[in-house]
């Protein structure tokens, strides 16, 4: 048996459990007789996938207790505040477990763990079904021990690797420390960690801290355990640290207030430069092993390097840099003006991380409007000045979406060995330029506004208070399609007002109570406090309203089709990430669905790996020409003969539940694949069509996407199809939806009337699902109206889809418009529409969607009995 029959069996078996459980994650760890730890072998579930499983100790967290005491423990409504909840598990989201030991022959060998990610009790008829699954993994895999350790010995070796690789041009401290420190507690089971750096004047400041349960600023100096000067180049293991007089100094006093008892302390430094020290906790008695020791050493060399590199840096930049004050920004990019080096200033003046700025292009930070000038600007000032970049001006966007003018200049350092590119100092020039913040105080009104660290304080602090008033929480995101996009595209003061507008909306419908917060350009957060779920859904309804009507924007009226996604304290999580996460999720899960808004569902996130799978199936699809096109007649209501034909997409090979194009079209507008997908269903119609030139119906009916709508050169796209099929464009009619034409009003006008010159015409596809106003029916060069299935379906039995349905044809035939009824299922629905002057009917009970071959077969014999 080979290592990879080892992982893949230890895999089938955490899958097995995972059905049998009905839980959200598995894993099986493994103890390792060599380093005295519980190793993790596999995993499986939505609470798990492509996580990074840390080592365990004997003790520690439930699983280790589990294998220290020999026996099955469970925790379920008191896990969260129970000494067994570790910082990897509340990351991950865990909030009930059923440990159970793994014995063979009397022998502990690991430990398997069931978990949840909410409290709830494990059904006693399936426990006994657990126990007996552990007894059969023990017996099935106590063979494969030593391929376990190797393995893991492996992907150690990978795992540092990768850091490495990952962090070899990083220059932020704080963001590479937090990888190492990550990294090292994963590796070596620590509870939580750190890295102390001394700072000029000898105070202490902490990098990158892990794992701990109190909140810490990156300046808490009191947590840093410093080495004494005597000990510095050794590692310090210490032991049983409350029960230790000789090292209870003040440094330990955090360390101990997290309830540690063993310590790990690996120094930081090249040669006698002392920088301080990589520092692990376990709350657990133990003895680390050389192994443990030796990462720890591995991984504060990294941290070393860093730290040393970035003050190399910061210490060149600061000398070429005259009158240099706090606010002032500076930044070092290369030759192919990507960002390496960015001043922490850039944080306090704009608002920006800059670990998420480096290895970005220098010109993504600037307003686009503005990147053509600054390129020129900065390509001409290289070639002519010798090296230096003459000052220029230009428009940025503030973490808190307000517009700022920087000033910069720069100067050219390639040639030095530690930096290796061009320094850029830049200055806020806002205020000169008479230019007023979109949060300013002369208007004020987005001036709440949560920025994404107040956001996860905030809310922290609301599921405190909601947890200590035995009260609900609702986070709600408002995701605005194209919203950032537009805030890009128009002048500053536009934008400024759009924002408003947009902070305006959300505060009419919320209480005092409620905080907003922005996530990104069009993204906006709510924070509402005692909140439960049906106080969330009247919220949602609310805010749905509000943002869908239209927002004014140069004299054009535009909407935005908004996307809410919520989760629910404590249902759905108890924490603020926890929280953020799956609000976004749900908020992704809306914009799938045509519905606007969704709640937090663990089955939906269950399957977001599904998806991705799917999402690639799909494109795979599309690149080989796996799809299929059938055609559904329409008839016409008077004279029963075929006179239209709709084009529909088929996936023959789709994975299971995919086939309908209500199912895969909804995934290709998620993963960006609508454009491709329309693109390739425009061809081959078009193509089938004029092979049917001589007996095909007299119009055929394509639907078509917004994001189809929206580019360019759709009507070039056509007239270049039309002229190499010889195809006439009158006999092609395009179907749009309502959401999709309001997106963007005066685009889609203006795309309308290009490809009516040409000959097509449009129809409005489900008529009566979304927000079409009579003003703007008039505006578009519509000819033909669809009225939605859901209205056709029931109309002999409801009245009110009688009434609906009437009322849509005398419209339609009031403003010259055609009419087609989709989704007729019965004669009498039949008759009603032929009494009431409906133009044209589909639907199952005339004639069902079908291949080229089966209509060309039937089209001649196609009318109503």
């Amino acid at each position: 048996m080979s290592v990879l029959d080892a992982r893949a069996t230890a895999r089938k078996s955490v899958e097995s459990v995972f059905d049998i459980a009905e839980a959200d994650g598995v894993a099986l760890y493994w103890w390792d007789d060599r380093q005295r730890v519980l190793t993790p072998l596999a995993h499986a579930g939505p609470l798990l996938e492509e996580k990074e499983l840390p080592v365990i100790h004997p003790g520690q967290g439930l699983i280790g207790a589990a294998f220290l005491e020999h026996r099955s423990i469970l925790l379920d409504e008191e896990y969260a505040d129970s000494p067994y909840m570790t910082a990897w598990a509340r990351d991950y989201g865990v909030r009930s477990e059923y440990a159970v030991p793994l014995l063979a022959r009397g022998r502990m060998l690991g430990v398997l763990s069931v978990m949840y990610g909410h409290a709830r009790g494990i059904d006693p008829s399936v426990r006994p079904a657990i126990e007996l699954s552990a007894k059969g993994i023990a017996a099935t895999l106590g063979v494969v021990r030593p391929l376990a350790e190797a393995e893991r010995s492996v992907g150690e070796s990978m795992t540092l690797a990768k850091l490495m690789r990952d962090t070899a041009t990083h220059v932020d401290v704080n963001a590479t420390c937090a990888r190492v420190i990550e990294t090292a507690c994963r590796l070596t089971g620590a509870d939580f960690g750190f890295v102390g750096v001394l700072e000029e004047g000898g105070a202490a400041r902490s990098y990158g801290a892990w794992g701990l349960r109190a909140r810490k600023g990156a300046g808490a100096g009191s947590l840093f355990v410093g080495l004494p000067a005597e000990d510095h180049g050794r590692t310090l293991v210490i032991t049983r640290l409350p029960e230790r007089p000789d090292v209870a100094r003040a440094e330990f006093a955090d360390a101990m207030a997290e309830g540690a008892r063993t310590m790990l302390v690996a120094p930081l430094g090249e040669g006698a430069e002392r920088l301080g020290s990589l520092v692990l906790g376990w709350r657990v008695d133990m003895e680390p092993t050389l192994r443990q020791i030796s990462l720890a050493e591995t991984l504060g060399g990294r941290a070393s390097a860093v730290i040393l590199h970035a003050r190399a840096i910061e210490r060149i930049v600061s000398q070429g840099h005259e009158r240099r004050s706090a606010a002032d920004l500076a930044l070092v990019f290369d030759a192919s003006l990507i960002i390496r080096y960015v001043s922490p200033s850039y944080r306090d003046v704009l608002g920006w991380d800059p670990s998420e700025m480096i290895g970005r292009r220098l010109f993504d930070c600037l307003l686009p409007d503005d990147v053509p000038k600054a390129e020129q600007h900065i390509m001409l000032s290289r070639l002519e000045h010798s090296g230096r970049i003459a000052a220029f001006s230009y428009r940025v966007r503030h973490g808190d979406g307000s517009t700022r003018v920087l000033e910069s200049r720069g100067v050219n350092r390639s040639e030095d060995p530690v930096i290796g590119g061009w320094v850029l100092y830049g200055r806020d020039i806002t205020s000169v330029r008479g230019l007023v913040s979109a949060n300013g105080v002369a208007d004020g009104s987005l001036s709440r506004l949560l920025d994404r660290e107040a956001i996860e304080e905030t809310l922290h602090f609301a599921a405190a208070d909601a947890h200590a008033h035995r009260a609900g929480l609702a986070l709600i995101i408002v995701d605005l399609d194209r919203f950032g996009a537009i805030l890009g595209d128009v002048r500053s003061e536009v934008a400024e007002a759009l924002l408003r507008e947009a902070g305006d909306r959300l505060r009419s419908v919320l209480h005092g109570g409620d905080r907003i917060g922005r996530l990104g350009a069009d993204e906006l957060l709510v924070i509402a406090a005692h909140t439960d779920e049906t106080a969330a859904r009247e919220r949602v309804d609310k805010l749905l309203h509000v943002m869908a009507q239209p927002f004014s924007i140069d004299g054009s009226e535009q909407c935005f089709s908004a996307s809410i996604g919520v989760a629910l304290y404590p249902t759905h999580g108890l924490d603020a990430r926890t929280l953020l996460r799956h609000a976004g999720i749900a908020a992704r899960a809306a914009k799938r669905s045509r519905f606007g808004s969704a709640f937090y569902d663990m089955e939906s996130d269950r399957s977001a790996a599904a998806r991705v799978l799917a999402v690639s199936a799909l494109r795979e699809a599309i690149a080989h020409g796996e799809l299929r096109l059938h055609y559904q007649p329409i008839f016409d209501v008077r004279t029963g003969q075929v006179v239209q034909a709709e084009a529909l997409c088929r996936w023959p090979t789709a994975p299971s539940g995919l086939e309908t194009p209500d199912a895969f079209i909804p995934l290709a507008e998620h993963a960006g694949l609508i454009g491709s997908l329309t693109q390739w269903v425009i061809r081959n119609a078009v193509e089938q069509w004029a092979r049917w030139r001589d007996i095909a119906p007299a119009s055929l009916s394509i639907n078509i996407s917004m994001e189809d709508l929206s580019e360019p050169d759709l009507a070039e796209r056509f007239e270049r199809i039309f002229a190499e099929t010889k195809v006439d464009p009158s006999r092609i009619c395009l179907e749009l939806t309502e959401s999709a034409l309001l997106i963007d009003v005066e685009r889609s006008v203006r795309t309308l009337e290009r490809l009516v010159a040409l000959g097509v015409s449009f129809s409005i596809d489900d008529f009566g699902t979304g927000y079409t106003s009579l003003s703007y029916l008039k505006r578009f060069p519509i000819s033909e109206l669809k009225i939605d299935r859901s209205f056709v379906t029931n109309v002999e039995r409801d009245p009110h889809d009688r009434t609906i349905v009437r009322s849509i044809i005398d419209l339609a035939h009031g403003l010259g418009l055609g009419v087609v009824a989709e989704g007729v299922e019965s004669v009498g629905a039949l008759d009603l529409l032929r009494e009431w002057g409906c133009d044209r009917a589909q639907g199952h009970i005339l004639a069902m969607p079908m291949s080229p071959e089966q209509f060309a077969e039937r089209f001649f014999q196609a009318s109503l009995r």
